[in-house]
């Protein structure tokens, strides 16, 4: 697409074609979207900021999102839904993580980072500030074989429920349960995974 040809409602349409307003797009999968360059792009979602008709957000993993705004009531709605659920992510006795699996030239998963926690898994991990790190950055004893599940979630799309130890995590007997997620524009093959988890004394 030529710069002459990215308009203000080329990108808006192109929000509209990757989910409802209110879903977290990268610049990269705009740019796929598009067919534009990103230094063409960066200058458009500058005045659609500048214009109060998307949000930009950088997240803890250092990427920067946009989003449209969803109309008056509804997003007055969704920003209530959106309390309630972070309530009850906060409060609930199970951890849970979200992890991106980080992958090898030849498909083999050596890391993940942590793209969201809530306070019951810093608790039971030890875990602290956790999130936007790389489980290797914080424990590099860490057992490989966590690193083989995950890589497996994320390639198959399969989900898991397992009970395992995590020695170097307080030696702690961890009961586990696994699922693919896929974020908005993320290739099929490379889904993050959300952990669910209870612990106990090893």
């Amino acid at each position: 697409m030529s710069s002459s040809a990215l308009s203000r409602a080329a990108v808006l349409a192109a929000f509209e074609s990757l989910g409802p307003p209110g879903t977290p797009v990268s610049i990269g999968t705009l740019t796929a979207e598009l067919g534009c360059s990103e230094s063409m792009l960066s200058d458009v979602l500058e005045e659609l900021v500048a214009a109060g008709e998307l949000r930009t957000k950088t997240v803890a993993s250092g990427e920067q999102l946009w989003w449209c705004l969803p109309d008056g009531d509804e997003y007055e709605r969704l920003r209530e839904r959106e309390a309630h659920y972070r309530t009850l992510f906060e409060s609930m006795d199970e951890g849970y993580c979200l992890v991106e699996v980080l992958f090898d030239g030849n498909e083999q998963p050596v890391d993940y980072r942590f793209l969201e926690t809530n306070p019951a898994f810093d608790d039971q991990t030890g875990l602290l500030d956790a999130e936007g790190k790389r489980m290797r950055e914080l424990e590099p004893r860490h057992e490989e074989h966590w690193f083989e599940i995950y890589g497996h979630i994320a390639l198959t799309g399969e989900s898991i429920r397992f009970t395992d130890e995590a020695k170097y995590l307080g030696d702690r007997c961890v009961r586990r349960v696994c699922v693919p997620y896929r974020g908005p524009g993320r290739e099929p093959g490379r889904d993050s995974v959300q952990r669910h988890q209870r612990t106990e004394g090893g």
